[in-house]
């Protein structure tokens, strides 16, 4: 397995990297390409393959600096970036949906407030109809 900038380090050999995301210290290491794909199929390369650690949840770290002036190094970052960004999305859209699904909102909680004033009417109703009527005799 090749070394890494990210994965080793000179101060400290045996402290692993954590996962900012997770604080996984499991991560596969992988190389990344551009491809051009053709309309009717088939694809080529466009780029030199660039190196990443993925950690087990998916945050993805560069193993190495990245010049922003080298066009295929900005692109791999972007591409990073994006990826980063599209989790934080999926995660607080997957967040909000999970609180949609397990609270009400303000016009539901409106409603069913409503609804139990409507019956403590109802049962006060009842209980001055009770009070008012005569003891049953058996």
């Amino acid at each position: 397995m090749p070394k890494s900038d990210i994965m080793t380090s000179q101060d400290s050999p045996a402290k692993p990297t954590h996962c900012p995301r997770c604080n996984s210290t499991q991560f596969q290491l992988s190389d990344f390409v551009q491809y051009q794909i053709f309309p009717g199929g088939g694809y080529q390369p466009c780029s030199r393959p660039r190196q990443a650690a993925v950690c087990l949840c998916g945050y993805s770290i560069s193993t190495k600096s990245l010049n922003s002036r080298n066009p295929e190094d900005r692109s791999f970052k972007e591409s990073i970036d994006s990826a980063r960004e599209s989790c934080k999305r999926k995660s607080s859209d997957q967040l909000l949906e999970g609180l949609r699904r397990d609270f009400i909102d303000r016009a539901e909680f409106q409603e069913l407030r409503d609804q139990i004033n409507i019956l403590a009417n109802v049962l006060e109703q009842i209980r001055k109809a009770d009070k008012e009527k005569p003891p049953h005799k058996p």
